[in-house]
């Protein structure tokens, strides 16, 4: 697998997090919420809480090409009520989040262990598809869905000392600035913002105080739960050249459990055509973007790879078509090229038709293109 960079010209989100209450607090407007309840544990379940709270808020950003106006904010929340993938999406509708991240963690000899869930929470204010293609003008849609609502990481091991300078949020020291020794307060109760961050600092602000906190190693500790969850924000948020950066990290982990690697891949693939195609850039209607035609082959021959991996999972078979009939709509113009994407899309639906139900939504998204482009 190859990462190839992109350059990311972007500005950091302004999420917000903090003390309990303000998980109470509706999400802004078209955000994409990310709740993280106190994991189970007791004092160390609050502080892994409070680590992973600041972890993912560090892979959100503002995508400066993205005129939606959709956002990220992280917060934290009490325990969950049963630690089950139930309770989770059912916190998360209350507290109009569209991703929740739980678990447990245990403090053994050499450090903490973290055992970390994703739920996706489904019928969430946030719509639920990965990527939609316009067909047809704009008369008609291809959604492809979100390929798994539940994930369960590999568990992962921070360092002690990182959770005993954590502690409770509440507690923290608010500093001057990134270096100095004054402190301007305690964060407290109060909600607030996370502005930047420099080295093992964030800035914060809220109604009473603005300033630096300090948490040594957090700048260390990538690891595939901040990675994995804030490339699906990116996806949510139509962000797809910041989905495809995040993607590439998780890919540089090893031993990921089998569903996390393969949908990792896919949506590494499709961020990737995506920003290839269009230029990184969402637009209202479909501008096609000239592809090298290696490219193609390459993240077609990427999510081949993904459905040999796991033959059963239509996920990514699903996913294979949505980049072919995506093809189709940008060679439009050209009615050989059209015609053999077409061809090539329509083999791909004859070969793994038998992976989804009968009557599928998406199957007769992807048999209606071929349909309406074939009449005369």
């Amino acid at each position: 697998m190859r990462c190839v960079a992109f350059v990311l010209l972007a500005t950091l989100a302004a999420p917000v997090f903090g003390g309990l209450p303000q998980a109470n607090v509706p999400p802004a407007p078209n955000a994409v919420r990310v709740l993280v309840p106190i994991f189970s544990g007791g004092r160390i379940g609050r502080a892994v809480a409070s680590v992973i709270t600041l972890q993912v808020w560090r892979t959100l950003r503002t995508n400066t090409d993205d005129s939606t106006g959709t956002t990220g904010e992280v917060a934290r929340d009490v325990p969950l009520s049963a630690p089950s993938f139930e309770a989770a999406e059912e916190r998360g509708r209350l507290r109009g989040a569209a991703v929740v991240v739980w678990g447990e963690a245990v403090e053994l000899e050499d450090g903490v262990v973290v055992q970390a869930h994703l739920a996706l929470v489904e019928r969430s204010r946030v719509p639920s598809t990965a990527w939609e293609v316009t067909t047809h003008g704009g008369r008609e849609i291809i959604s492809l869905d979100l390929l798994h609502r539940h994930y369960d990481f590999e568990p992962i091991t921070l360092p002690r000392s990182l959770i005993a300078s954590v502690g409770e949020l509440s507690s923290l020291p608010i500093y001057k600035t990134a270096t100095s020794r004054q402190i301007l307060g305690h964060v407290g109760n109060d909600p607030f913002s996370a502005v930047e961050w420099s080295g093992d600092a964030i800035k914060i602000g809220s109604n009473k105080v603005q300033g630096w906190i300090r948490l040594k190693q957090l700048d260390q500790l990538e690891n595939e739960v901040d990675s994995f969850t804030g490339g699906v924000v990116r996806i949510l948020r139509r962000d797809f050249l910041g989905a495809d950066e995040l993607f590439c990290a998780v890919l540089r982990h090893e031993n990921l459990p089998e569903t996390i690697a393969i949908d990792a891949s896919i949506y590494r693939a499709i961020s990737r055509y995506h920003a290839l195609s269009r230029g990184g850039r969402r637009y209202s209607t479909y501008v096609p973007y000239p592809i090298e035609p290696f490219e193609i082959l390459r993240l077609e021959n990427e999510l081949r790879a993904a459905i040999d991996r796991n033959p059963y999972m239509k996920s990514s078979a699903a996913a294979l078509m949505i980049v072919e009939a995506a093809e189709a709509q940008r060679l439009a113009l050209d009615a050989e090229e059209e015609r053999l994407a077409l061809q090539q899309l329509a083999a791909s639906t004859n070969r793994y038709r038998t992976l989804f139900p009968p009557d599928d939504r998406f199957m007769n998204q992807i048999d209606a293109l071929i349909r309406a482009v074939r009449q005369p």
